[in-house]
């Protein structure tokens, strides 16, 4: 009888090795092959808006040549790839500087920063944020045949379905993407180019930044006035401080020139 016990606990243990060897080589297997998804929206920019942003220094040309365009850079297929980049960039940002997190301590802090409406990109370079937006414009016909149609294809009617290998290649184009070249005699050498006129601490930027524009508006009561108007100065001092903070940690993070461009 214990013989029999001894060997039924002796098949038991091997058999719970054998499962978790199994269960570890399947883990491994999963992990080597993984590629995770993410969701999320894209905001096409409608042409009308499109042709009024800045900085320009789009390759027409090249944009025909790949088939994104056919009359005007501000067609229906440049301007989809331009959503699926800034979602994706976006993505790649969030899980490298965690742009988000900016906006956290906006909605937390004890002034109100009501949600900007009065600047083109909160409404389609925001990701559901109130006041911190993607600024940069995106010279997408840079891209190779091949990443091209790798984006496109992982369009899901308003949505991008963002992978690993998409965000691969975030990381290895951004900065070509975003660099502005308004004269293509020149070389890759930065410059600093006028990138918003309107903007009140900034209105200079280096064509290789990445650039980014904290906004708000100023906070009315339901009769057209300042709830606080001692605050508002202070709101903006505030603005301007974080806006320094974003530009020197992000920088040190990506190693690249950024500026962040502030509309109060």
């Amino acid at each position: 009888m214990k013989r029999r016990i001894v060997l039924l606990l002796t098949i038991l243990v091997a058999l719970n090795c054998v499962s978790a060897f199994l269960t570890s080589c399947t883990n491994n297997e999963k992990g080597v092959n993984s590629n995770m998804e993410r969701i999320c929206d894209i905001y096409t920019v409608e042409p009308a808006v499109a042709e009024k942003l800045y900085p320009a220094g789009y390759n027409f040309e090249l944009a025909k040549k790949k088939g994104l365009a056919e009359n005007s850079i501000c067609e229906e297929k440049y301007l989809l790839l331009q959503a699926c980049y800034r979602a994706a960039f976006n993505c790649f940002l969030n899980e490298r500087v965690s742009i988000d997190r900016y906006q956290e301590r906006l909605d937390s802090h004890e002034y109100v920063f009501p949600k900007c409406k009065h600047t083109a990109y909160a409404a389609f370079a925001a990701f559901g944020r109130n006041n911190i937006f993607l600024r940069n414009t995106l010279f997408v016909e840079r891209l190779t045949e091949k990443e091209i149609h790798r984006f496109l294809d992982a369009v899901r009617d308003d949505s991008l379905v963002i992978t690993d290998d998409l965000l691969s290649i975030v990381e290895e184009t951004w900065k070509s993407v975003i660099f502005v070249k308004l004269d293509e005699s020149y070389d890759d050498t930065p410059y600093e180019i006028v990138y918003d006129e309107f903007g009140v601490n900034k209105m200079m930027a280096y064509n290789d930044a990445l650039v980014l524009e904290i906004a708000y508006d100023p906070e009315y009561d339901s009769e057209g006035e300042f709830v606080n108007r001692e605050n508002e100065p202070k709101k903006y001092e505030f603005i301007l401080s974080l806006a320094e903070q974003m530009e020197s940690e992000i920088s040190e993070s990506l190693g690249c020139h950024v500026a962040v461009i502030v509309r109060g």
